[in-house]
This record gives structure tokens, sequence and C-alpha cells, in this order.
């Protein structure tokens, strides 16, 4: 099994069951009218969010976050869905992600090499305890919308899905 075949399965049952209650029709819609949604204001974490999506879905013989505009997606996520509460928390979370590498590696995590980054999101993944406002917290927030933008980008959904909107042909006026 590849690594992008294990992310999709891991991504849809990670997402299944919040988007349960939606049909595929209106979670595929859901995902494009966001990916449509242009001139999000910025975070002012732009540079960590696209850095985080791409080590996350990195480019390889499928192409990765930012080439499918996962981190514009994410901005609107934050700007437009989440509430008040919620993007204080995520944003309070990517302040700590840059405090922990400035502290660790004396940089911003967009700045760090790979391994160093890699080493820093395995940590926040694997972390038992993920406090509100945290590090992991925040990581494990941007690689959900990350997968969930991921695959509900239109390169993604006709390119390596291969997903027909309507399966076979159709026949709108037919005897009947």
């Amino acid at each position: 099994m590849k690594r992008r075949e294990l992310l999709q399965i891991v991504g849809g049952v990670a997402t299944l069951e919040v988007l349960s209650g939606l049909a595929p029709r209106r979670l595929l819609a859901l995902g494009e009218s966001i990916h449509r949604a242009a001139g999000a204001p910025r975070t002012g974490h732009d540079l960590l969010i696209a850095a985080l999506a791409e080590r996350i879905l990195p480019e390889s013989d499928t192409p990765g976050a930012i080439a499918v505009g996962v981190p514009a997606f994410i901005e609107v996520i934050i700007h437009h869905w989440m509430t008040d509460e919620e993007s204080a928390r995520l944003e309070k979370g990517l302040t700590a992600i840059d405090a922990t590498a400035n502290a660790r590696f004396k940089a911003d995590f967009a700045h760090l090499t790979s391994e160093q980054q890699i080493t820093l999101m395995r940590e926040w993944d694997t972390a038992q305890q993920r406090e509100s406002g945290s590090a992991a917290d925040a990581f494990g927030r941007i690689k959900d919308m990350t997968i969930y933008g991921y695959f509900t980008s239109k390169p993604i959904v006709e390119n390596v899905l291969q997903l027909r909107r309507t399966p076979g042909r159709y026949n709108g006026c037919i005897p009947v």
C-alpha cells in the first residue's frame, strides 16, 4: 500500500464521523464551494500553513497540497467557517508551533529543514495530550483540514481519484 492510499483511507475514516450526516454529493459540493471562495483574508500564518500542508501531503507522482490550493482552502475555512473562538484557538496553536520551532531549532517552522519539520510533526502527531491552543492541537486541526482540502480539490477528484459526477451516460429524452 502506498502512502497516498493510506492517507486517503485514513482521511476518509477520520472525516466520516464528523461529516456522516451529509450525503456524498453534498460533501463534494461543500469542498468545491470552499475551494471556489477567493480573497480570504490572511491569518499572518500563511507561510506556516503552507509549510505544514506541503509537508503533510508533499508533491510526488501526484500534486502536493500547495499545487492544489490547500493553504488557500484552509484560510477560507479559518475565516468563513470557524467561530471566533475556534479561530483564536487555532491562531494560538499556530503561534505555539513557531515558538516550539524557534526554541528547538532557532527558526520559524516554515524555514526549518525537512528533517526538522518532520521531527516536530511526529511529536505533535503522537502527542497523548492535545491541550486547547497547543502546537499539537493546531497541528491536528491543520492536518485534518489539509486532508479534507486535498481530497476535495478538483485536480485530485478528477485526476487522482477519478470520480465521476454522474456515472454512465445521460439520456435526457428517451421514449418510456
